[in-house]
């Protein structure tokens, strides 16, 4: 195979690659929620982690986010990071992570 022709079947690998790994995050994504009904964040469970510095994993993103929770409503939590603020979907959280350090204890 000449090396023009490896570029583009390596794009269309790529890209069916990228579309399965999105794909699949949907399914388990879906068959959790399937599975276990209508599941909700406990909010009582996530206030205890208000004004400490925790790491979120969410659903549909293969990164974290790291910073304060300062707020939670409902199914809503107010996030905020070095940078900016954010209000994150806490139905759509993996995982809270707490750190462990001087500034929670």
């Amino acid at each position: 195979m000449e090396p023009y022709q490896i570029y583009p079947v390596s794009l269309i690998i790529l890209f069916v690659l990228l579309i399965y790994i999105n794909r699949r995050d949907y399914y388990i994504y879906k068959k959790f929620h399937k599975k276990k009904g209508n599941v909700k964040m406990p909010e009582k469970m996530l206030k205890e982690f208000i004004g400490k510095e925790v790491t979120v994993l969410m659903y549909n993103e293969s990164f974290s986010y790291t910073g304060v929770i300062t707020e939670v409503q409902d199914s809503w939590i107010k996030f905020e990071t070095k940078k900016d603020v954010q209000i994150i979907n806490g139905d759509m959280i993996r995982s809270i992570t707490l750190k462990k350090d001087k500034k929670n204890k």
